[in-house]
C-alpha cells in the first residue's frame, strides 16, 4: 500500500514540475505563478475534505458519526498549539491540516534522521518544489550542475567557484545564522546576472518562496552568457 501511496506521490510531483516548466514557457509573471502554487497548495485539503463529507454524510452517516466520537477524544502534540485537538476530518481546518500537521510531519522525520523521506516528503510541497524548480533553471543558465543545485550547502559552494570568492566561506555555510550572510553576499553575484538590486539578494535567503520565481519568471532571458 506504500508502495501505491508513493507512486501517486511521485505522479503528482512530476505533475507540478509540468505545470510550472508550461507557466515558464508561457513567460507567466512571478506573482501569478505564486498565486497558482498557492492554490496548488490548498487544493488537494479542499478537495479531500469535500469529497469525504459528501461521502459519508450521504453514503455512511452512521460511520460519520463513530468517526466524529473517535475525533473528539483524540489529540496530539502539534508545533503550533500542544493543547489542540486534533480537526476531525469533518472539521473545516486548512490551517492545522496544511501548516500544523506538516510541520509535526517534518519535526518528526528530523528527530527520526529521515533525511530521504524529509526531502520526498518537503517536494510534495508546492512552494518547496517551485524554489527547487527554480534552482534547476538557474543552475542550468549558469552551465553548472543541475543535481547539486537544490543540495544545500553544496549548491552555494559550487556557486563560490563560479563567482572566485574567497573559499573560506565554504566552511562558514555549515554554521547556522551565519550562514545567513555568507548566502546573502554569494545572492549579490547572482542578481547582479539580472540586473536586479541588493534587495533581492536578501529575498532570495529569507524569501526564496517569492524571489526565486521573481529572478527565473520575470528574467528568463537576461542572464549574462
Amino acid at each position: 500500500f506504500s508502495l501505491i501511496i508513493n507512486f501517486i506521490s511521485i505522479v503528482f510531483i512530476l505533475l507540478k514540475i509540468g505545470v510550472f516548466f508550461e507557466l515558464y514557457k508561457l513567460r507567466v509573471n512571478y506573482k501569478v505563478v505564486i498565486l497558482i502554487t498557492f492554490i496548488l497548495m490548498i487544493l488537494p485539503y479542499h478537495i479531500n475534505f469535500l469529497s469525504t463529507n459528501i461521502y459519508y454524510s450521504f453514503f455512511a452517516p452512521e460511520a460519520k458519526l463513530e468517526l466524529e466520537s473517535i475525533f473528539r477524544y483524540s489529540s496530539r502534540s502539534g508545533l503550533f498549539d500542544e493543547l489542540n485537538k486534533f480537526p476531525s476530518i469533518f472539521e473545516y481546518s486548512p490551517i492545522k491540516r496544511i501548516f500544523s500537521y506538516n510541520l509535526s510531519h517534518y519535526y518528526f522525520l528530523i528527530k527520526e534522521k529521515q533525511i530521504f523521506s524529509l526531502f520526498f516528503a518537503l517536494l510534495q510541497q508546492p512552494f518547496f518544489l517551485l524554489i527547487c524548480f527554480c534552482k534547476v533553471l538557474l543552475f542550468k543558465k549558469l552551465n553548472l550542475s543541475v543535481i547539486l543545485s537544490v543540495i544545500f550547502p553544496i549548491n552555494y559552494m559550487i556557486l563560490i567557484d563560479k563567482y572566485g570568492l574567497n573559499k573560506t566561506w565554504k566552511v562558514l555555510l555549515v554554521i547556522p545564522i551565519i550562514n545567513l550572510y555568507f548566502m546573502y553576499k554569494i545572492n549579490l553575484n547572482v542578481v547582479k546576472e539580472y540586473n536586479l538590486s541588493k534587495m533581492n539578494a536578501f529575498g532570495l535567503v529569507f524569501f526564496p518562496f517569492i524571489f526565486y520565481p521573481k529572478l527565473l519568471f520575470n528574467n528568463k532571458d537576461k542572464i549574462v552568457p
